[in-house]
């Protein structure tokens, strides 16, 4: 890897170290990871590999991005999170998140530190924002399944048993919600059922 002291860590400077350990772990040269994103229909050359891990490339665009996830066979938050390395993700400022944290944040499931909760879980789609209005505690069981994990992967019993007990809670809220609104669903089912009949009749001309 390219030394940090040389270029600071940036959202980008971490992408491009992800790019970097993806393509060695699938024992790619950079000509290859070329060729195939070259394929995708997003050229590249060798050069512009080699650029964009030495750090040299700066203000990596969203189609970039997108072209080497596709091309890395990955989603395109592992690359933005640090997924594959574990070091703090550089977000705005002095805002770092560890990488499990950063996956929450671009996954809509977990806002900043010392940011506005209510307001996170308001800016989604429109079909999210009914939902999570409708069953609040389906967007805390995100949550808490990522602590769940993260106390597991650390070792850490006591907050995993306390996180178990939390999903429990929030299931067992769901579980009245929906028992609550049964009109509701099906109203939401059959809204379901005619979008999916028009796709389908649209894919078919």
């Amino acid at each position: 890897m390219t030394d940090s002291t040389e270029h600071p860590q940036t959202p980008d400077r971490t992408t491009a170290n992800q790019v970097q350990t993806l393509r060695q772990r699938q024992r790619l040269s950079q000509r290859q990871l070329a060729e195939r994103l070259s394929e995708l229909g997003a050229p590249f050359t060798q050069a512009a590999v080699a650029r964009l891990e030495s750090g040299r490339t700066r203000n990596l665009s969203i189609s970039d991005l997108f072209a080497l996830a596709a091309a890395l066979n990955v989603a395109p938050v592992h690359l933005l999170a640090n997924s594959f390395d574990q070091n703090d993700v550089p977000i705005v400022g002095q805002t770092k998140l560890s990488p499990r944290h950063a996956r929450d944040w671009i996954r809509g499931h977990r806002p900043l530190p010392d940011s506005d909760e209510h307001a996170y879980a308001e800016q989604v789609a429109a079909e999210e924002h009914d939902i999570y209005r409708t069953l609040p505690a389906l967007y805390l069981l995100k949550a808490w399944i990522s602590d769940l994990e993260e106390a597991t992967t650390a070792g850490d019993l006591a907050y995993g048993e306390h996180a178990l007990n939390v999903i429990q809670e929030q299931v067992q809220r769901l579980q009245r919600d929906l028992q609550l609104q049964p009109q509701l669903w099906q109203q939401r089912a059959a809204i379901a059922h005619r979008k999916n009949r028009h796709t389908r009749h649209q894919q078919g001309r």
